[in-house]
């Protein structure tokens, strides 16, 4: 599993946040879809959202697409299809 160690908890918010949608953002690296540098900004997105909590409270369910307060929205809703 791949973890970013400057921004662990944005990470992990970013990425069951992701995967609530059916995105695999690991998946999504290796398979050339986003680089490093585009998962990175995503985590920093994350991290400097001030969303944290209403995030936490639906990352576990399942998502047709990203809340509309969520600063990746364009990102995992274009990744999702």
């Amino acid at each position: 599993m791949m973890e970013f160690t400057t921004s662990p908890k944005a990470w992990g918010r970013t990425r069951t946040l992701a995967l609530g949608m059916g995105v695999d953002l690991e998946a999504a690296l290796f398979d050339g879809w986003y680089t490093r540098k585009e998962v990175s900004a995503l985590v920093a997105r994350c991290a400097s959202c001030s969303n944290a909590q209403p995030c936490r409270e639906i990352e576990a369910t399942s998502l047709a697409e990203a809340p509309a307060f969520c600063p990746n929205k364009s990102a995992l809703d274009a990744l999702r299809g």
